[in-house]
């Protein structure tokens, strides 16, 4: 399951003594939960729009704050990622975008990156790290950034601190497996606005939305006891 198979992820990215970890209850409801987050983070050194504490955090001397969410699918880790970003003013990280940017922007390793992925293969971990590496020497990244959801295993997180990149603070966000399912199964997308609701704890404002939403294809229970054993 989910907890299981990430365990030893969490022992190698925070492990390190420098590394402030949040465990936060996921089960809470979705506004107890930020409270949870805003608290972490500013007991971590950062204050809103992203200018760091007066009051330095004891051992910390940037003012760059690495910040890495972590938590099984239906977490809620997109929903909290997105207040993060716009309250703290840290870039959001999503590997997928960019991959996505690297290919566009045809640097070298999105380059490499582009010839995996037309030959429908995965990008190696070592390609991912590269592309981070790029990433966070861009201008929006100097006071801080947030990755949402990686390291998804024990070689990236490895990979990651062996490029230096090592968190100030760890986010997970804790939900039992039996939660998960129910979460991810009644989750919808309002392809208009981008919001992501829940039919039964976070249900759509009015019949004109609730009409339009639409269910990711992870969304199902088969593939959400696929996915969870291997992403965070």
């Amino acid at each position: 399951n989910y907890h299981s198979s990430t365990t030893p992820i969490l022992s190698k990215v925070s492990k390190d003594d420098a590394v402030d970890f949040h465990e936060i209850d996921g089960t809470k409801s979705i506004d107890d939960i930020w409270v949870d987050v805003e608290s972490s983070l500013l007991e971590s050194g950062l204050v809103r729009c992203g200018v760091s504490s007066s009051a330095a955090t004891e051992g910390k001397t940037s003012s760059r704050h690495i910040v890495i969410i972590m938590g099984p699918p239906g977490a809620g880790k997109g929903t909290h990622a997105k207040r993060i970003i716009s309250d703290f003013h840290i870039a959001h990280l999503s590997t997928g975008d960019m991959l996505r940017g690297a290919v566009a922007a045809g640097t070298k390793i999105g380059q490499q990156a582009k010839a995996i992925m037309e030959k429908g293969g995965l990008v190696s971990d070592d390609i991912v790290i590269g592309i981070i590496a790029e990433r966070i020497k861009q201008g929006d990244c100097a006071n801080g950034f947030l990755l949402d959801g990686f390291p998804r295993t024990q070689g990236q997180a490895q990979a990651l601190k062996d490029t230096g990149v090592v968190p100030d603070v760890l986010l997970v966000l804790d939900v039992p497996d039996s939660e998960l399912t129910g979460r991810c199964v009644d989750r919808r997308i309002d392809p208009v606005s981008g919001k992501i609701y829940h039919l039964k704890t976070n249900p759509p404002e009015d019949d004109e939305i609730a009409a339009r939403l639409v269910q990711r294809a992870d969304d199902t229970a088969e593939k959400i006891q696929k996915i969870g054993r291997a992403h965070v």
